[in-house]
C-alpha cells in the first residue's frame, strides 16, 4: 500500500531500524532514534544496492518518488548512481567552482562570469559554501534569499536563486547528488515583477528628452560625454558600449564580435556622421591603446558601465527631483520607441530596426537564412536618427 505524508508522520520508534516500502524500490527507513529517510533499492552486477535519497520531512515523499523514478530510468539507461563518501568533497563551493570553470570552457562571456562568482561570494558562501551539497534543504536556500529580500534585492535575489540552481543541476549531472533544493522554492519568495529599465518617453516627453540630450552633450568629462553620444548614436547595450575596442573600428563601422555580444552573433554599426566625430574627439583625447572608455582606476580594463547610470544620477535622471528617471539601459528602449515613430514617415522596415537594437530573430529558421543585414537603411537610419538629434537640441 502507498504511503503517505500522514502514514511516515504516524510511524512509530520500535528501538531497532526497520524499513517501511511505498512502491517502485523507494522505502522509507525509521531508525533506531525515529529518524526518517527515504532509501532506493537497486541491484547492481547482480548486488543488491541501497541508495539513500535523503531525510524525511526535508525532502518530501512527492519528491523521493520522482527521484526514485529518475534513478531508475538512470540505471536503465546504464548509469549506476553514485555518491562520494569523503564529505570533504562534497562541499557546496567546491562544486560551484567547479560550475564556474565548466561555463568558462563552455564559452560564458566574462560578464556572467564575474557576476556569477561576485554573487555566490557575497549571498551564497556565507551561508551554504561550507556546507555538503547533499545536505542542503530548501529552507537553508530560502532563508538567505529572504535576508536579500529584506533589502529589496529583488533582482539580485533572482539571479542568486539562478546561480545556486545551476550549482546543483551540475551537482546532479555529476551523480554527487539527486535532489535540487532550489527548483521548487519561489513560492517562499516575495513575488516582484521586474519592471522595465526606466527611460523618458520621446513622444509624451518631448521637452524632458530635449532637457536630457542637453545635459548629456554637454558634459565637462568629454570621455563621459561622448560615452553617451555613442550610446545615444548606435543604440548598443551599456556592456557592450563600455568595452568597446579601438580594433572593433573599422572604417566607417563598428564590427563587434559575437563572443561581446548577448546574442553569440557579430554585430555590425554603421557610423552616422556625428558618431564619427564623437570618434575622432576620443582618438585626440584618450591615451590608451586598447578602450575607447578605459578604467580611470584598474589599469588595462574598461570602465565600469555603472559609471553611465551615476553619471545620469548625477545630472539629476533619478526621479527624486524636477526630472524623470532614465537609466542607462533605457536609453535602448528611448531609441526604439524613437526610431519607431519616425518609421512611419521613412518607410523603414522593422527587421531594420530590429538588427539596429541587435535583438535575437524570433523565427530562428528565418534567422539561420538571413544574411542581408539591411545595412544600407539600418546607416540610413541612424544617420538620420543622429540628425534628428541635432534638431530637438538646437529647437527653441
Amino acid at each position: 500500500m502507498k504511503l503517505s505524508d500522514l502514514k511516515i508522520k504516524k510511524l512509530q520508534v520500535t528501538g531497532k531500524d526497520y524499513r517501511v516500502p511505498d512502491g517502485n524500490n523507494l522505502y522509507v527507513r525509521v531508525n533506531k532514534t525515529g529518524n526518517k529517510s527515504f532509501l532506493f533499492r537497486f541491484s547492481n552486477d547482480g548486488k543488491e544496492r541501497i541508495l539513500t535519497i535523503g531525510k524525511y520531512p526535508e525532502i518530501s515523499l512527492s519528491d523521493a518518488r520522482q527521484i526514485s523514478l529518475n534513478v531508475k530510468r538512470d540505471i536503465s539507461n546504464g548509469i549506476t548512481p553514485r555518491v562520494r563518501k569523503d564529505d570533504k568533497f562534497k562541499k557546496f563551493k567546491k562544486f560551484a567552482d567547479e560550475w564556474i570553470e565548466n561555463i568558462k570552457k563552455s564559452g560564458a562571456s566574462k560578464r556572467h562570469i564575474e557576476s556569477s562568482i561576485s554573487r555566490l561570494d557575497k549571498y551564497v558562501y556565507p551561508s551554504i559554501g561550507n556546507t555538503n551539497i547533499d545536505k542542503i534543504v530548501p529552507l537553508d536556500i530560502v532563508d538567505l534569499l529572504r535576508k536579500m529580500e529584506t533589502l529589496g534585492y529583488y533582482e539580485q535575489r533572482d539571479k542568486v536563486k539562478s546561480n545556486i540552481n545551476m550549482v546543483f543541476r551540475y551537482a546532479i549531472a555529476s551523480g554527487i547528488c539527486l535532489y535540487n533544493p532550489a527548483r521548487d522554492i519561489s513560492a517562499a519568495l516575495i513575488k516582484h515583477s521586474s519592471q522595465n529599465f526606466a527611460f523618458i518617453d520621446p513622444v509624451k516627453q518631448r521637452h524632458d528628452l530635449k532637457q536630457l540630450f542637453t545635459d548629456i552633450f554637454n558634459m565637462d568629462n568629454k570621455v563621459l560625454e561622448n560615452a553617451f553620444k555613442m550610446s545615444i548614436y548606435t543604440a548598443l547595450r551599456p556592456s557592450e558600449l563600455i568595452n568597446l575596442e579601438w580594433s572593433e573600428i573599422v572604417g566607417s563601422q563598428i564590427i563587434i564580435p559575437a563572443k561581446r555580444m548577448k546574442m553569440k552573433r557579430e554585430h555590425i554599426v554603421p557610423l552616422s556622421r556625428q558618431a564619427l566625430d564623437a570618434i575622432t574627439t576620443l582618438r585626440e583625447i584618450s591615451i590608451n591603446k586598447t578602450y575607447l572608455f578605459p578604467s580611470y582606476s584598474i589599469h588595462g580594463q574598461a570602465m565600469n558601465r555603472n559609471i553611465l547610470n551615476q553619471n545620469l544620477v548625477r545630472l539629476g535622471y533619478d526621479g527624486k527631483g524636477n526630472k524623470p528617471k532614465q537609466v542607462a539601459h533605457g536609453l535602448r528602449h528611448l531609441i526604439s520607441t524613437s526610431l519607431y515613430e519616425m518609421a512611419n514617415k521613412y518607410k523603414w522596415r522593422s527587421e531594420a530596426i530590429e538588427k539596429i537594437l541587435a535583438h535575437e530573430e524570433s523565427n530562428r529558421v528565418k534567422s539561420t537564412y538571413n544574411k542581408f543585414e539591411y545595412l544600407d537603411e539600418r546607416a540610413d537610419i541612424l544617420q538620420k536618427w543622429a540628425n534628428h538629434i541635432d534638431s530637438i537640441i538646437s529647437h527653441n
